[in-house]
């Protein structure tokens, strides 16, 4: 329990400090859900042992689940998803701020995954897990240089998947 806290809150530290339209959930609230999101994935009573590899896909789709969710409740009309978040600076200039959109990206990702199995689980421990290149090969028993090269094929097919949207 309390390396998977700690790994939840590590990861959900960097998520809540990138999310440019404020931090409404905060790291303690994100890894709460994503630990509930856990225990309803494997059962509340589960004892199972995991490898290193099936520990992050858990954690990478928890965390992934939850920052789709939150983008899709931040877009919705109800929640004022058809405004334009803007920022104004001391300078009386304005600029909207330019947020990471997790649906066109878990959408892409999704496709990815139908196309190439691998890449869509490098993208997911490198992104969603925080993981190196060199704990990824550990886990896919690869090199750390075909991770990097398969990180970078991914990158480009995910782009052009959320740029045909």
């Amino acid at each position: 329990m309390l390396l998977v806290y700690e790994d939840l809150r590590q990861l959900a530290k960097r998520y809540v400090r990138h999310d440019p339209g404020g931090a409404t959930l905060g790291a303690t609230g994100l890894v709460h859900e994503a630990w509930i999101k856990i225990r309803k994935t494997l059962g509340c009573d589960s004892v199972r042992t995991f490898n290193q590899r099936e520990y992050y896909a858990i954690l990478a789709q928890a965390m992934r689940r939850i920052l789709v969710d939150r983008a899709r409740k931040k877009k919705s009309q109800r929640h004022g998803g058809r405004f334009v978040r803007v920022e104004f600076y001391p300078n009386d200039t304005a600029l909207p701020t330019n947020e990471f959109d997790f649906i066109a990206f878990s959408n892409a990702l999704d496709r990815l995954e139908v196309e190439s199995p691998i890449h869509a689980e490098i993208v997911s421990l490198k992104f969603f897990a925080d993981r190196t290149n060199d704990q990824v090969g550990e886990m896919l028993e690869r090199s750390p240089h075909w991770i990097r090269r398969q990180w970078t094929y991914a990158k480009a097919r995910l782009l052009h998947f959320v740029e045909s949207e």
